[in-house]
């Protein structure tokens, strides 16, 4: 899985050119090849690397042409041709960051998926389980259903079904995954099938205590959200009400004019903080229920 730039058909020619700093790269970010695989990546480490360097000397080179384009058809090329090495080693810059950090984006993603199906999941293999069906084939019925977590399941059944011990099926999953509720879920489980435990009581104890885990997630939330929503109120609210007010006084005394352009300047910063704060607050709610 790749950002959504069209350049995968040109890795054979971009690996030529990037293979030794991608290589780096690599080295410098050695949890790229952990995230890739908890989002089930097609491409390997080098080659992911290799393409967001592709990406980055492009985009980079398309922001360099087109500043520098304007200026030249201003008249200015002299004088903005350091400028448009600025925007385009700037453009370059943020492509590469945005594209390293993208699996580990989609990882906190997936994993925040996982999350909110897993109590269920575990629930039915629980029904299924005292039904007499066995854990394996409690398994493969949530291979479909539950998102992402079925996914996983699917690893699990897949390996099973090519001779894979059960164990290393469960372990192979829990540590590509970046869910720490799913980590600990089938790590308990795991345990508790190599001591030879009784896995429908093991899972009943495994869901009540992830129950737990997910109230305390939520009650968490529920005094963080105080906290940012207080700043929230105070900076995006309070201050400039108290602000705006404040230059209309001064403005009396001292002749400082408030014209429309700043108006409409305050008016546009104030809009930006509240969509990035409102973006904020949802990105923190834990994504699971009870």
């Amino acid at each position: 899985m790749i950002p959504p730039f069209p350049i995968r058909k040109t890795l054979p020619f971009t690996r030529r050119f990037f293979r030794g700093p991608a290589a780096a790269m690599v080295q410098l970010s050695p949890s790229l090849k952990y995230y890739l695989d908890a989002i089930h990546a097609e491409e390997t480490a080098d080659e992911y690397a290799t393409l967001g360097l592709a990406n980055a000397v492009l985009m980079g080179s398309l922001a360099f042409l087109t500043v520098f384009s304007l200026a030249i058809f201003a008249g200015q090329a002299l004088q903005f041709f350091g400028f448009s090495l600025i925007a385009g080693l700037s453009m370059g810059a943020v492509t590469l960051l945005y594209w390293m950090s993208f699996p580990k984006v989609q990882a906190h993603k997936r994993a925040q998926l996982i999350d909110r199906e897993l109590l269920f999941a575990l629930r039915d293999i629980s029904v299924e389980l005292d039904a007499g069906m066995s854990f394996v084939d409690s398994l493969d019925l949530l291979t479909e259903g539950y998102g992402h977590l079925s996914e996983e399941m699917n690893e699990i059944v897949k390996d099973i079904r090519i001779g894979t011990p059960l164990e290393d099926a469960m372990e192979r999953s829990m540590r590509k995954n970046t869910s720490k509720l799913y980590k600990s879920a089938m790590l308990r489980i795991f345990n508790g099938i190599r001591s030879g435990a009784d896995i429908p009581t093991l899972l009943s104890v495994v869901i009540e205590n992830l129950t737990e885990e997910t109230k305390a997630q939520v009650k968490a939330y529920g005094q963080e959200i105080n906290l940012w929503a207080t700043l929230y109120l105070m900076v995006g609210i309070v201050l400039p009400s108290m602000g705006l007010t404040l230059m209309v006084m001064l403005s009396t005394f001292t002749g400082l004019a408030i014209t429309e352009s700043l108006v409409y300047m305050l008016t546009f910063f104030l809009l930006m903080f509240h969509a990035s704060a409102i973006g904020f607050l949802r990105s923190r709610r834990p994504l699971v229920e009870v």
